[in-house]
């Protein structure tokens, strides 16, 4: 399976991106309108995806991704029964994971119909099987940092994301040291 690939965009279209990596264009359906993904084309820089492969009968599909957080949420969603990959992708696309996270939590329909082919029925079924089992993935990627590096100075899991979670700064730095200071060491 394909889970990684690094190139550049050749082609952009409103669902996909198409990569060059070693002189082979990879189809890649992904979140066309994240600002990093039209800088990096417009640069011409390589970007990276952590890549979702689809096996079927009648297609092998890439769905690609620039964090790990998002990836995880996609994943999630193509687990529960009546969600496809490109629905999922849809849902991802809507907002932030933050406020994707917040919606479900919440309870809010609203949000998720916002998504072409998602009905009422399937909203209430996202929020009744991922309520309460998506908030580890509301850390932002400055969160994920802090926790890093609190696993690095020796806390466990549990504690590094409760510490991070607590956290306040502006700067990953600073939200170090004061985790370190709720943390007591």
């Amino acid at each position: 399976m394909i889970a990684y690939l690094k190139g550049k965009i050749i082609r952009m279209d409103e669902k996909y991106v198409v990569l060059s990596v070693n002189n082979v264009g990879y189809k890649i359906f992904c979140m066309t309108n994240n600002p990093k993904l039209i800088s990096l084309q417009a640069s011409e820089e390589e970007v990276e995806f952590l890549i979702h492969t689809v096996v079927r009968e009648d297609a092998l599909e890439l769905f690609g991704f620039t964090d790990e957080t998002t990836l995880k949420l996609f994943e999630k969603l193509i687990n529960i029964s009546g969600i496809g990959p490109r629905s999922a992708l849809g849902i991802v696309n809507v907002g932030t994971v933050d406020s994707l996270t917040e919606a479900i939590n919440k309870g809010d329909i609203g949000y998720l119909t916002a998504v072409g082919g998602i009905g009422k029925k399937t909203a209430e079924k996202i929020i009744l099987e991922l309520r309460g089992q998506i908030s580890d993935l509301s850390f932002s990627n400055t969160d994920n940092e802090v926790v890093a590096a609190l696993k690095a100075m020796g806390y466990n899991e549990r504690e590094a994301q409760a510490s991070a979670k607590n956290a306040v700064g502006a700067t990953t730095q600073e939200k170090i040291k004061s985790a370190l200071k709720q943390a007591g060491k």
